[in-house]
């Protein structure tokens, strides 16, 4: 286990707890087999499926944009990427509290869990394993509706994007984003994929410049895939969102796929991250059709693309970016 689970197993706060949730753990698999009265719960669909992959129990493990479930009397915040996130994460956990439930925040001393400990209404702290906990009061008076929590901000394409915490490239289009829609071929017909779509931008503005595609926008983080139903109804066009682990759930295969892959688990930067969602976009490519790629140039996914039997062409490049054009020979 990472040391941050270690901690909390160290402090016997599970085993002392009736109905815990685990917020976003690492090392679900273990502890729900650990404590049988344990809930774990997760914002994207990658986490889940790998809990799931270690023997979770699905009914015990869930995702979504925040647990369904209430009334627990310990909730363990697992500190993930990003103030709003972890912001929103503590806020959500708390409502799914007792009112005499304990409230734990736990994460790596070197990904910035120092700074949570002045929202808090502490009561105790502990450090060991590289890691430090923190148990506090539930935080109350947060608020959960997302209406408070949504950004709009302007894209310079001609419509307004929505951004929830923690969504990619939260209230700006990215640098790379911009890059691949000044590059890209999109057919008349067809049908469209955005793959991580983050708040949408690229599929939305995809089927604005061809309106007769069939858009489909797909994102592993329920936040991320709200955002996109919010930028759609926005820029006022019809799409169909899913919130899925790379292609998992999508079916049949599509004409053009957009995709600006993650290159990060976790506040854990890794060139191999993008390497599952990367082979899920060769398989779901319908055999005429493109998949557009762009992606930080000192990433080797061509690699990756042509193993999955792709013809990839590197069409455009500059100082840190690269736009690959993908097609089956």
């Amino acid at each position: 286990m990472e040391g941050s689970s270690q901690l909390v197993v160290d402090t016997g706060l599970l085993a002392a707890a009736e109905r815990p949730l685990l917020v976003g753990s690492p090392d679900a698999a273990q502890l729900l087999a650990d404590h049988p009265h344990a809930q774990a719960f997760f914002f994207d669909e990658v986490g889940r499926a790998r809990a799931l992959a270690a023997g979770a129990d699905p009914q015990r493990c869930t995702a979504g944009v925040r647990p369904t479930r209430s009334g627990h009397d310990l909730a363990v915040v697992f500190h993930p990427k990003g103030k709003r996130r972890r912001d929103w994460a503590l806020a959500v956990a708390s409502d799914a509290l007792a009112d005499d439930g304990q409230l734990v925040v736990v994460g790596a001393k070197r990904e910035g869990i120092g700074s949570a400990k002045k929202l808090l209404d502490l009561r105790s702290e502990r450090s060991g394993r590289h890691a430090k906990l923190f148990v506090a009061a539930p935080l109350r008076g947060r608020g959960t509706d997302l209406d408070a929590w949504e950004v709009r901000w302007p894209t310079g394409l001609g419509f307004e994007a929505v951004s929830l915490p923690g969504t990619f490239a939260e209230g700006r289009l990215d640098d790379a984003s911009a890059m691949l829609l000044q590059t890209v071929e999109l057919p008349r017909r067809g049908r469209l994929l955005d793959l991580g779509c983050g708040s949408g931008v690229l599929g939305i503005e995809a089927k604005r410049r061809a309106p007769a595609l069939e858009g489909h926008l797909a994102d592993a983080d329920h936040l991320a895939a709200e955002a996109t139903r919010r930028t759609a109804a926005l820029a006022e066009l019809e799409v169909t969102v899913h919130a899925t682990d790379a292609t998992a759930g999508l079916r049949g295969k599509f004409d053009v796929i957009l995709l600006n892959p993650p290159f990060h688990e976790g506040v854990k930067t890794r060139a191999s991250a993008a390497d599952p969602v990367l082979s899920g976009a060769a398989d779901a490519l319908a055999p005429p059709g493109v998949l557009w790629v762009v992606a930080n140039r000192f990433l080797p996914h061509e690699h990756v693309l042509e193993a999955a039997g792709l013809s990839v062409q590197r069409v455009r490049e500059d100082g840190r970016f690269k736009v690959l054009r993908c097609t089956r020979p």
